[in-house]
């Protein structure tokens, strides 16, 4: 759909976040459309990546949903935009033509979903990315997905002992006693889908 568009051209497409971040950086390109659940490495992390080592390059990001504190985290991470996949074709044109301007774009849906939230007087934001590091941001997505501390330490390049500590400050520090509550806490966040 984006190449029937004169203006648009699309230089490439990745299958998980990893490339995702490699491909950004090998093409260059002025807008990368990316959705927040991808493997290896999640569409907010992709995001934050991206944003450190190109920040003029916009970002926007589909989600299958609204959830406040998955936005919120998106857009701390660099995004510019923010989309809900289901929305018409033209949300997606009009979010393009936004951000390659330098300006952000929430759809419609997005904007009205974080204003009730707001008026509800609900909490949207769980602030994990002030109470945890970045590191330990990485682990807890890493035990929502159901990786052990074996597997975390391997994956990571860090003794089990380093995994298993990172594991007790992050329950510390938000205040969860369980798996099950990892879990919530991750997918509530962003960090992970149902996918």
């Amino acid at each position: 759909m984006l190449n029937t568009q004169p203006e648009i051209e699309v230089i490439g497409e990745a299958s998980d976040g990893q490339a995702l971040v490699e491909l950004a950086g090998s093409l260059q390109p002025e807008i990368v459309l990316a959705d927040v659940s991808l493997p290896k490495l999640d569409g907010i992390e992709a995001t934050n990546q991206i944003h450190r080592e190109h920040p003029n390059m916009g970002v926007i990001l589909l989600a299958d949903g609204c959830s406040s504190p998955v936005i919120i985290r998106a857009l701390r991470k660099g995004a510019l935009g923010f989309l809900v996949r289901t929305e018409d074709f033209k949300q997606v044109l009009e979010a393009l033509r936004t951000v390659i301007t330098g300006h952000r774009f929430l759809s419609s849906q997005v904007s009205d979903h974080i204003i009730d939230a707001v008026v509800a007087g609900k909490t949207i934001d769980d602030n994990l990315d002030e109470q945890l590091s970045d590191r330990e941001l990485e682990i807890l997505q890493l035990i929502a997905e159901g990786f052990t501390s074996a597997e975390i330490a391997e994956k990571l390049e860090i003794s089990k002992r380093t995994a298993e500590t990172h594991r007790t400050n992050i329950m510390r520090k938000l205040g969860i006693n369980s798996q099950i509550e990892i879990i919530r806490m991750a997918f509530r966040n962003g960090l992970i889908s149902l996918e």
